[in-house]
């Protein structure tokens, strides 16, 4: 008796368990695995795209170093041609019969040759002034000087453009509105080169 009661019990306890195992897998919802797998592909996506962004990121980080090395490289060379410029100016200054002005052009007049009517003015470097110099006009007579004839025909004219001196034809000059501050430069009372200065 004691024999086929534990029989019983056993069989009993061996059938609950398969009966809560089946239970079980039944109960998981299919459509849930499916947005498991789905979330899991979404995770490995970002995480190849988060690589993507590294390497790319890494990239623009090296091409912003290679343009501030560039600017760097561009200002020294923007420093050296101002200096040298200087220089060329000092020594045409300090040879014989170069007379240098300043001042504001307020007309070009075409009339048997080139004439600048220009209003005399000159720049003076202060070191107590806010912007390092002073712009001095002692006069308002203007006065009309004969251009050579080399510059109205070759490289004579520079002007600003960004801090930086560049060539501009006497045709383009002449018919554009010339409203800067110029240094002359002046050979037996006519203009052979006109540079623009750069005030502060």
């Amino acid at each position: 008796m004691t024999k086929k009661l534990l029989c019983f019990l056993l069989l009993s306890l061996s059938l609950a368990g398969c009966s809560l195992s089946t239970t079980t897998e039944a109960e998981v919802d299919p459509s849930l695995l499916d947005q498991l797998t789905a979330l899991k592909r979404e995770v490995v996506a970002l995480n190849d795209k988060v690589s993507e962004l590294e390497v790319e990121l890494s990239g623009r980080v090296e091409l912003i170093e290679n343009l501030e090395q560039e600017t760097h490289f561009l200002k020294n060379q923007q420093d050296a041609l101002y200096n040298m410029s200087r220089m060329n100016e000092i020594l045409v200054e300090n040879l014989p019969n170069i007379v240098r002005k300043q001042g504001f052009i307020k007309e070009i007049e075409m009339d048997n040759g080139t004439y600048f009517v220009i209003d005399e003015a000159e720049w003076v470097p202060v070191e107590s002034a806010p912007n390092g110099g002073e712009l001095v006009n002692k006069t308002d007579e203007e006065v009309r000087i004969e251009v050579h004839s080399s510059l109205s025909n070759e490289v004579s004219i520079f002007l600003l453009k960004d801090s930086a001196l560049v060539y501009q034809p006497f045709d383009d000059f002449k018919n554009s509105q010339y409203k800067g501050f110029y240094n002359f430069f002046i050979i037996e009372e006519k203009i052979v080169l006109v540079k623009e200065q750069l005030l502060p």
